[in-house]
């Protein structure tokens, strides 16, 4: 505990903890160990998946304006045909 009384927490990620697992006993400190939470399969697949999504739509946007302006050319062109210049 700290001098305010509250708990202190700590993560230790480490496979193999006998040496801190030992001196900590030793000086008798409580501890206690859980694996730490998992996220769910749909977080863990929105993740995974918002880099290509965004990729995506940038995509979408920086080329919206090309499919009006071709549009606007195909009407031109076929007006052309009409008897006007494209």
């Amino acid at each position: 505990m700290r001098s305010s009384g509250e708990p202190f927490v700590v993560y230790n990620p480490e496979t193999d903890n006998s040496a801190l697992i030992g001196t900590l006993q030793q000086n008798g400190v409580t501890f206690s160990a859980a694996p730490p939470e998992r996220q769910s399969f749909l977080m863990q697949l929105f993740i995974s998946s918002f880099p290509i999504l965004l990729l995506i739509g940038v995509w979408v946007v920086l080329h919206a304006p090309d499919a009006g302006r071709a549009q606007a050319a195909g009407a031109r062109c076929r007006s052309a045909r009409a008897g006007r210049a494209c």
